[in-house]
């Protein structure tokens, strides 16, 4: 596998993962069927070329994508995800 496979792999790790949480807040769970939809758009960049490498310096943006809301960003499992996949990104996708 190259390297956008493997990202699109974990992203896609993410968005399953997306679908098995129960959130309780309604703005959370409004919140994260955009961040879902952002997700699915990253993906489809990747596919298409359109996303820039991160030259070892530049993060994707999923952590910040949940940090202002509280019962989404305290799920452990979800932020390893995230913080894996911007690991990857940032060391791996310095060029395409």
């Amino acid at each position: 596998m190259n390297k956008k496979e493997i990202l699109i792999k974990k992203l896609t790790e993410i968005v399953e993962y997306i679908d098995t949480m129960n959130l309780i807040d309604i703005e959370s769970k409004i919140y994260i069927v955009k961040y879902k939809q952002y997700i699915n758009q990253l993906i489809c960049s990747i596919k298409e070329n359109n996303l820039q490498s991160s030259e070892g310096r530049i993060s994707i943006g999923l952590i910040r994508g949940i940090s202002d809301y509280d019962e989404i960003c305290s799920d452990e499992k979800l932020w390893g995800l995230l913080s894996n996949i911007e690991e990857y990104y940032r060391n791996e996708c310095k060029q395409w």
